[in-house]
């Protein structure tokens, strides 16, 4: 493993696709407003030079570290469980073009208002549980939500779903139905009422 950024890397031993690196926790000096790079280098002992793709988050690998904002990049195909959760983040970006997995709980417990899905193609229970969630947008690319995803997000009030077909959503993915505006793509009404 080694250190970049304030973020310890390790390679991913796959033997079949070379160059890749998961982010497994803070290193020395980890930022507050954290932003994961698509690509770091390294230099091994011998001088040799590589650059890796970050293509992962460990489980809990940011976990209670004080962070206030995240950015992934969309090299990222999935983020395990609790990797972000009980931060105080208040902004998380996505970066389009790429498809990642959110495994359970990843940014529970933190204060984010607002999110953009882009690119995530599945969001795993608890996910989002227990932030200041007033708004989120779904993109078409994802395809399921998991149960208690939004729960404990009583500020909840408005989602939007640009997918022509809903994605697979449990009973209780969100707290109170009732209370939420839900916005869909003209035409698509009785996909959702479904």
């Amino acid at each position: 493993s080694f250190n970049r950024g304030g973020v310890e890397y390790k390679i991913a031993d796959t033997g079949i696709t070379p160059n890749i690196v998961k982010a497994i926790g803070p290193g020395n000096d980890l930022p507050k407003d954290l932003v994961i790079p698509a690509t770091v280098s390294y230099t091994d002992q011998n001088s040799k030079s590589y650059v890796f793709n970050v293509i992962g988050i460990n489980n809990g690998a940011f976990k209670g570290k004080g962070l206030t904002s995240v950015t992934i990049p969309n090299t990222v195909k999935l983020i395990e469980d609790s990797a972000f959760a009980n931060n105080e983040l208040r902004s998380l970006t996505f970066a389009g073009g790429g498809s990642v997995v959110l495994d359970g709980e990843v940014f529970r417990g933190n204060q984010i208002s607002s999110v953009e899905l882009t690119s995530v193609s599945s969001i795993g229970r608890s996910a989002f549980m227990n932030n200041n969630l007033e708004s989120i947008v779904i993109p078409a690319s994802v395809s399921s939500i998991a149960s208690d995803a939004f729960r404990e997000n009583a500020t909840l009030r408005q989602i939007t779903s640009e997918g022509e077909i809903p994605a697979s959503i449990k009973d209780d993915s969100f707290v109170s139905r009732s209370s939420i505006d839900l916005i869909v793509p003209k035409g698509t009404e009785d996909a959702y009422l479904a």
